[in-house]
């Protein structure tokens, strides 16, 4: 909210999965992005899924989870 964070980079690296249940969705994907914090670069790896709910005819995300990725 303050405008401290922000993010230059956010790519994704390879295919998202998307699974629909009905009026729910999930989606997951591996991610990469370059964020910046209070002068410092931060460069992650991560595991994104996002769930999202039909309403009103229009799907709205209700919940996002991020777990970094583990390095082989």
């Amino acid at each position: 909210m303050s405008g401290e964070l922000t993010h230059s980079a956010m790519d994704r690296a390879g295919e998202a999965r998307v699974r629909v249940y009905g009026d729910t969705a999930v989606f997951t994907a591996r991610v990469t992005n370059t964020a910046h914090y209070a002068g410092r670069q931060f460069d992650a790896d991560e595991w994104t899924t996002d769930v999202f709910v039909k309403r009103d005819g229009r799907w709205v995300c209700v919940l996002s989870h991020i777990t970094p990725a583990v390095q082989p």
